[in-house]
């Protein structure tokens, strides 16, 4: 009698096991939303957040270069918000000036380059950038006496498109910087191992979702706007690339994002950039090519 009771037992035990492995089996099999990031997710889109710390830091830099170039109590210099780069050179009693390569004054055009990338090399902490990750698109004349050095940041993975990631140096023949901006991403190792993380949607899956479709987006201005698709054969390429959107929510902010660059027609009139991680034809930006 009692043996039977130990036994029955022992089978309504096994029963409430096997129905709690197959809830637990239930559970893990459900589908997640195809829209919403999964619980252990890289966070999205990747935030680059105004930090007191890195504004220090680079007041810090500021003072130093303005020391060394015999400068005594500089203006404070204006920096960008969010990423606290330099974003330009305050009114100074006496200019800033580059390195001296040779012996006479003016240099020629390769002492130039090196005078250009000493300097760099040195304000790293003003700039806010690694000089390995930048490449010097041009230097163009302004006039016969000045003369504009502009360098693209390339940290990422992918290209990095929008107003981020330059450095622009203004300077004359006789080494005088007269303006120095930089929109640079500083501390990029971290983003790119966040950008690594992400699982984007592939080009056939974006070219099948869009064409033909009509898309909404916000504009720059705030007012919302429209996009028209058009079928699929004029949609010339399809590039993944970093778009960032500055944002003053809270506090200054940019929001990364990783994007498919849709080119539209052969002879392209515009550019749409659509979220690459969301399937909501979410729209980041068009850019329109005139």
């Amino acid at each position: 009698m009692f043996a039977g009771h130990q036994q029955g037992g022992h089978l309504r035990l096994l029963m409430v096991l096997v129905l709690a492995a197959l809830a637990h089996g239930c559970a893990l099999s459900r589908s997640p939303n195809p829209n919403e990031p999964a619980p252990d997710a890289t966070p999205y889109p990747i935030i680059i957040a105004a930090d007191s710390g890195k504004q220090e830091r680079v007041i810090a830099a500021w003072m130093a270069l303005a020391k060394s170039q015999g400068i005594a109590n500089p203006p404070p210099a204006e920096l960008n918000p969010a990423t606290a780069t330099l974003r330009a050179l305050p009114p100074l009693p006496a200019p800033l000036r580059l390195p001296q390569i040779g012996d006479q004054n003016l240099m020629t055009e390769e002492q130039t380059r090196e005078a250009l990338r000493r300097f760099i090399n040195e304000q790293t902490a003003l700039l806010g950038v690694d000089p390995q990750q930048l490449s010097l698109v041009s230097v163009t004349d302004q006039n016969p006496a000045t003369h504009r050095a502009l360098y693209q940041q390339r940290p990422f993975l992918y290209p990095l498109r929008g107003d981020l990631g330059t450095l622009e140096i203004e300077f004359t023949t006789d080494r005088r910087i007269l303006r120095l901006s930089s929109t640079a991403i500083p501390d990029t190792e971290a983003v790119q191992r966040a950008i690594a993380e992400l699982r984007p949607t592939s080009a056939e899956e974006i070219r099948q979702r869009i064409a033909g479709q009509q898309l909404f987006y916000t504009a720059p201005d705030g007012s919302q706007e429209t996009v028209q698709i058009p079928p699929q054969a004029a949609l010339n390429s399809l590039e993944l690339v970093v778009y960032p959107i500055t944002t003053a929510r809270e506090k200054p902010s940019i929001e990364l994002y990783l994007a498919w660059e849709v080119t539209i027609g052969r002879d392209p009139s515009h550019v749409v950039y659509l979220d690459a991680v969301s399937r909501t034809n979410k729209v980041l930006g068009v850019k329109w090519i005139k």
